[in-house]
């Protein structure tokens, strides 16, 4: 299950209380005083330290590069991202998160390149046809949005956001009945 903040600040703590030199210990930190406390600054640094201490957790360098593109630094997010897929080069959410980064970025056209890429590694990946989506939606794309939404639908027939997603694609192409329906 999901860990809470404060369980995974607390446990994040009593790890660098064992083991200071531990990355994952600082990266768990890191992520969650930015996602959770909003300590942008302490938490960067705790990402930084962690990627110092061990250049080859992927998980780190993911967390810090998600964590600097959500503060506008993307051409710094964009390098971390680079290491954590040159590490982990068969990931669909590392593939994934490049989409994700360069729609933050609104460079939809690279983000659409990614996306294709993204497929290429793991072609029934959900979640990368929702942010194809979104992508194609932001890029005046309408029909490849839909089309995106519906093969995310198909591949999560009882997600709610997936079904959330068809009624902004059904809107996108003018079908107003159908996206009132979901």
């Amino acid at each position: 299950g999901t860990v809470v903040f404060p369980e995974a600040k607390a446990a994040a703590l009593r790890a660098l209380q064992i083991d200071e030199t531990s990355a994952e210990a600082h990266a768990s930190m890191g992520f969650t005083l930015v996602n959770y406390e909003h300590d942008y600054g302490t938490g960067i640094k705790e990402l930084e330290t962690a990627t110092r201490l061990n250049p080859n957790y992927v998980t780190a360098h993911l967390w810090y590069a998600l964590s600097l593109a959500w503060l506008g630094r993307s051409e710094e997010a964009v390098r971390q991202m680079e290491q954590a897929r040159r590490l982990d080069p068969l990931s669909a959410r590392i593939n994934l998160d490049f989409v994700y980064l360069f729609y933050l970025g609104r460079q939809y056209d690279r983000a659409i390149a990614e996306g294709h890429k993204a497929l290429e590694v793991e072609p029934d990946y959900a979640w990368t046809y929702g942010f194809l989506g979104r992508v194609y939606y932001k890029n005046g794309m309408p029909r490849e949005a839909l089309a995106a939404f519906e093969r995310r639908l198909a591949l999560q027939p009882d997600f709610p956001k997936a079904e959330a997603d068809m009624a902004v694609g059904y809107a996108a192409v003018g079908n107003r009945e159908e996206a009132l329906k979901i």
